[in-house]
C-alpha cells in the first residue's frame, strides 16, 4: 500500500473515535465522531468530510456537537433504505453517556449528514438504551427504514448482564426510540470486544469476549419473532452459544461479510508462547437455516489462521471483491486488515478462497501509514462490486498519540492506495 500525507480532523485532544463511510451518495464521503479532551466537558463530536481521491485531498466539514458533556465509545451505522434508494445520508451513532466506560447511561442518536456543504444536523433528544453503567454497545439494522438492534453490556467491567434491546427510528423527525424490554444474552459475567453483524431481516449474529475461568469467545445467533409483529416490544430469543476461541483473551473482535452465507470473525487473543503478546487471529464462518424454521445457526471453522503471532491492537477489517483492482482487474477476493503492530499501524491482505473456505495472509506487512503511537484505527475500502467501482483506494483513520498525555492526541486520516505485489506464503 501507497500512502498519502496525513489530514487532521481534531487537533486539540481526542480519544475513540469511530468513522463510518457515507456510501451511496457519491461514495466519497466520511462521519468521523469522538470524544474530545481539552476541557473537562468530555464533547461527543462528529464531523464530515469530502474525499477527493482523484486529487488526493480531504475536505473536513464544521465539528457539531451530538452530547454536550461525557460521550465516550462512540459507534455508528449508516442506514440503509433498500429498493432504489438503497444507502441513505442518514446514520445511528450509539455512544456512552459518561466521563469514562462503564460510568453512564448509553444512548442513542440519529443524526444526517448533508454533503453539499458538509454538515451534520442531529434529531432532537438521544434515546437511553442502558440506564445503567453502559460501557460497549454495538448497532445493527435489520429491516430498512425501520427497526435495528443495540446490544450492549452493564456494569464496571461489564461484568453483569450483557444483552440486546429493539430500536425504531423515524427518517422523517430524526428520532428513535426503544422498546420497554431487553433480553440477555450473558449474565453475571465480564464480557469485552463486542460485535454484530447482520443476517437477515430478523436475524444477527453478536460476538464477545466472556470471562468465565478464561476470556473466550462466544457468539450467539439473535433472532426477533414474528417478523416485528408487536414493533419495538417484540421479543429476541437467542440460540445456542457457539464457541469462537477457547484460547482466552479473546477481545477486539470484527465481523464482516464475504458473501451472503460467509463471514469473516476477527479478533485479538492471547498468545500461547511464553513472552509473547497477543495475537491476531480469524476464522470463517458460515450462516445455515435450522432446518425449514427462520432460526438461523453459524457454523465456525475450527481451525484459525493466524495473522500476527506477537503484538497487535486495534484490529480493523476491510473486504476487497475479486476483480476490481486496477489495471488488470483480475485480483483474487481479498480480506484486508489493519493494526497497531508494537507502536506502528501496518495493514496486512488475506487471499480469500470461499470455495475452499479458507484464509491465506501475506506473510509482509505494509508500509507502516504512521509510526510510534498509533490507536483506534477504522480503515474502509473505497470500491465495491459491480460497473464502476473498481479501486485501488482506501482510506484509515487513527489517533496519533503525543507524549502520554491524550490531551494531545490527534485525529488523523490518511488514503491508500494497494499496489497488486502480494506474495502468499
Amino acid at each position: 500500500i501507497e500512502w498519502s500525507g496525513e489530514y487532521t480532523y481534531f487537533d486539540g485532544g481526542s480519544r475513540n473515535p469511530y468513522t463510518v463511510n457515507i456510501r451511496g451518495q457519491d461514495n466519497q464521503s466520511l462521519v468521523i465522531c469522538f470524544e474530545e479532551l481539552q476541557d473537562d466537558k468530555y464533547s461527543g463530536i462528529c464531523e464530515g468530510a469530502q474525499l477527493d481521491i482523484e486529487n488526493t485531498q480531504i475536505n473536513y466539514g464544521p465539528k457539531t456537537l451530538f452530547q454536550l458533556y461525557n460521550a465516550s465509545n462512540p459507534y455508528e451505522i449508516q442506514i440503509w433504505a433498500g429498493g432504489e434508494t438503497g444507502w441513505t445520508n442518514y446514520f445511528l451513532l450509539a455512544y456512552t453517556n459518561g466521563p469514562d466506560r462503564a460510568e453512564g447511561p448509553g444512548k442513542v442518536v440519529m443524526g444526517q449528514y448533508l454533503p453539499n456543504d458538509q454538515r451534520i444536523i442531529y434529531g432532537t433528544s438521544q434515546a437511553t438504551f442502558n440506564p445503567y453503567f453502559n460501557d460497549q454497545s454495538v448497532l445493527i439494522e435489520l429491516q430498512n427504514n425501520s427497526y435495528f438492534i443495540v446490544c450492549s453490556s452493564i456494569g464496571p467491567r461489564n461484568q453483569y448482564n450483557t444483552e440486546c434491546r429493539v430500536g425504531k427510528y423515524d427518517l422523517e423527525t430524526l428520532l428513535v426510540g426503544f422498546g420497554s424490554r431487553t433480553f440477555n444474552i450473558s449474565t453475571g459475567h465480564t464480557t469485552t470486544g463486542m460485535a454484530v453483524t447482520r443476517i437477515n431481516s430478523n436475524n444477527f449474529l453478536v460476538c464477545f469476549g466472556e470471562y468465565l475461568a478464561i476470556k473466550e469467545g462466544v457468539c450467539v445467533v439473535g433472532t426477533v419473532t414474528n417478523n416485528f409483529q408487536n414493533g419495538i416490544e417484540t421479543p429476541i430469543t437467542f440460540g445456542t452459544k457457539l464457541i469462537l476461541d477457547e484460547d482466552g483473551g479473546v477481545d477486539e473482535i470484527k465481523i464482516i461479510h464475504l458473501s451472503s452465507t460467509v463471514l469473516a470473525i476477527c479478533y485479538t487473543v492471547d498468545s500461547l508462547i511464553p513472552d509473547f503478546e497477543n495475537v491476531g487471529r480469524c476464522r470463517l464462518a458460515t450462516i445455515q437455516q435450522i432446518g425449514s424454521t427462520t432460526e438461523y445457526t453459524v457454523v465456525i471453522q475450527n481451525k484459525p489462521v493466524d495473522f500476527q503471532s506477537n503484538g497487535i491492537d486495534s484490529p480493523t477489517i476491510f473486504r476487497v471483491p475479486a476483480n476490481v483492482l486496477v489495471p488488470n482487474n483480475n485480483n483474487p477476493e481479498l480480506l484486508g486488515v489493519c493494526y497497531v503492530d508494537a507502536n506502528n499501524g501496518v495493514c496486512k491482505f488475506g487471499q480469500v478462497d470461499l470455495d475452499e473456505m479458507s484464509i491465506i495472509f501475506d506473510a509482509d506487512e505494509s508500509k507502516p501509514f504512521a509510526d510510534r503511537g498509533v490507536g483506534t484505527i477504522n480503515a474502509i475500502y473505497l470500491g465495491g462490486e459491480g460497473e464502476n467501482s473498481n479501486t485501488n483506494d482506501l482510506v484509515v483513520c487513527y489517533i496519533k498519540f503525543a507524549g502520554s498525555t491524550p490531551l494531545f492526541n490527534r485525529g488523523l486520516c490518511k488514503f491508500g492506495s494497494i499496489i497488486e505485489q502480494i506474495n502468499y506464503s
